[in-house]
Formats: C-alpha cells, structure tokens, sequence
C-alpha cells in the first residue's frame, strides 16, 4: 500500500516539472513596421518574461547589414484576469546598409548555460525618396499596391501612410472607391518614425487586403459592412436568355 502511495505522488510531480521548465523563459521579438528606406531607423524590440533577471543579454542574427543602437531596457508588468506577467523589454535601433528583403532574429538568450530563441521578422529595404521629387508639406497621405495585375480573387496588400510633422488628434483614414474589390484591415494601425528627403516625419501605416472577385459579391459585402438599408442600381436590360447563362449583378444582389 505505501508503494502505491508513492507513485501517486510521484505521477504530479513528473507532469509538473516539463511545464515548469518550458515556462522558466519566454522571448519575443518584434519590428516596428515591416518595410523601411535607407534612411529609416527601425525599432526593435525583444521581450523576455520568466527568469529574466538571470538570463542574459540579447544576442541578435541576421543584423549583418545594419547598423545597431541600444535604446535601454524596460520592465513591464500586467495582470490580466488574475494573473501577473512581469517581462523585461531590450530595445534596439537598427540602421540599414542596403536594399533588400531580410529575416531579422532570431535574438538569443542564455540560462543557466542553455539557449533560448525569438521569433523572426521580416524586414523590406527600398530605396530613399528621389532629390527630384516635390516637396509634400508637413502632412501628406501615400498609398502602394503589392501589385499592379491580380486574379479573380487573388489578395494583394494595399498601404495608405499618413505623414505628419505636426500634432493632429481625430485622424481617420477613408479608403478609395474602387469598384470589384473588397478590402479588409489587416491588424491595427501601426505607427513609427521615418524620413523622406532628409525630413522627419511621424508616420500612421494602415494595411489592407484587396482582393477582386464578381461584382455581385463585392456589393452584397460591402452593404453588410456598412450596414445599408437600400442599394440603388441599374438595369442594363439584358435577354432572359443571356441572364440565365451569365446571369445578372442585379439579381445576384437581389436575391442576397
């Protein structure tokens, strides 16, 4: 009976220790934005939660062609239904040397002699703001496509980057009318520091999915988003014979 007992105590304690060791440190890595110019200095920052106090510091890959600041060190802690979560926040200024498409990280702490490692980031370097482009004022709005051709439902990123040097509150970006696509936000608005022609300037970046698709579709969607009450359209008046095959965008929205 006593070795019974035994092993019963002993079944908790074995389930217990792989949790305890995955849990001793946890680390993370992020980007401030996901593309940048040669001028730019894009932030990094790594966070490390658990044993923070004994790890060590930070040891970054694939920084080969940037330049590297420190920026300091911050703690933080939150609790979040009942549960606290202290961390230690390493952040980093990195400087590009060139063009290019690069993974960032992973960034490595040691404890207790063993190794722990971040996520990665991708990080796109294009080309500074041509000396010959016109001066834009201390607020202007830019906008970019991942690509000028699509597919019939192919999904394409679109950016809209808002510009400041000076202090505005209540902004709010609309997007333009385009008829066949649907657009949809992708995570939150980001917002960091950046230059164009030797200026600097505080940028809001908002990211978008666009993707084309039938018509009939596009409206019946956006209507929910917007939650219209009528849709006025016109009719092209088409045979029956050709609206059964091909069928018909007013019908389509009709019966949706």
């Amino acid at each position: 009976m006593k070795k019974w007992i035994l092993l019963l105590y002993a079944f908790p304690v074995l389930f217990l220790l792989p949790c305890a060791v995955q849990a001793e440190v946890s680390i993370g890595l992020k980007l401030d934005r996901k593309e940048a110019t040669l001028e730019d200095s894009i932030k990094i920052i790594v966070s490390i939660s658990g044993k923070y106090n004994d790890c060590s510091v930070p040891r970054f890959y694939g920084l080969k062609n940037f330049k590297i600041t420190n920026g300091g060190t911050t703690k933080r802690v939150d609790i979040v239904n009942g549960k606290v979560d202290s961390r230690i926040e390493y952040i980093y200024f990195i400087q590009p040397d060139k063009t290019g498409v690069f993974r960032i990280g992973p960034a490595e702490v040691k404890y207790k002699g063993k190794s722990f490692f971040s996520n990665t980031e991708t990080l796109t370097i294009v080309k500074s703001v041509s000396e010959n482009d016109a001066d834009r004022g201390t607020l202007f709005i830019t906008s970019s496509l991942s690509s000028a051709k699509a597919y019939v439902e192919e999904q394409l990123i679109f950016k809209i980057r808002l510009y400041r040097q000076e202090k505005i509150s209540d902004i709010s970006l609309d997007l333009p009318d385009s008829e066949g696509l649907v657009f949809k936000q992708l995570g939150k608005p980001v917002e960091y520091r950046s230059t164009y022609k030797g200026q600097a300037y505080h940028v809001l970046e908002v990211r978008y999915t666009a993707k084309s698709g039938d018509p009939g579709e596009v409206i019946v969607a956006h209507a929910a988003e917007c939650a219209a009450s009528l849709i006025v359209m016109g009719a092209y008046g088409h045979t029956k014979v050709r609206e059964l095959v091909v069928g018909s965008t007013t019908s389509y929205v009709m019966n949706h």
